[in-house]
């Protein structure tokens, strides 16, 4: 679901934008953006919901700025800040998924 769709919706966005980007290479940084979320997830057992909240969010912030890090030279400025505002608010939608079934 979600590691499909919202590659798909960036890419076909970053075509819009004129981007020089490949389907394949979005979908691996979309991938590796994730990358935060499983030390995050094995430390999340921690009894504190505050130090939970905390470490979810933190994760939210390595995720997207790893995307607009990566996505930025692809990208002119406006579009970039467009695009990975949409990536973080995907992600934040994730996470709070995440965190209200999963934690």
């Amino acid at each position: 679901g979600y590691m499909a769709l919202v590659p798909v919706g960036a890419w076909t966005l970053y075509k819009y934008f004129d981007a020089q980007i490949s389907f394949v290479e979005t979908l691996s940084l979309y991938g590796y953006s994730m990358l935060p979320f499983v030390p995050i997830s094995i430390i999340c057992i921690a009894p504190s919901e505050v130090l939970r909240w905390l470490l979810v969010l933190l994760a939210l912030a390595f995720s997207s700025a790893f995307l607009y890090l990566n996505f930025r030279m692809h990208l002119p400025a406006q579009g970039a800040y467009i695009l990975v505002s949409l990536a973080a608010l995907c992600h934040l939608i994730f996470i709070l998924i995440l965190k209200i079934y999963l934690f």
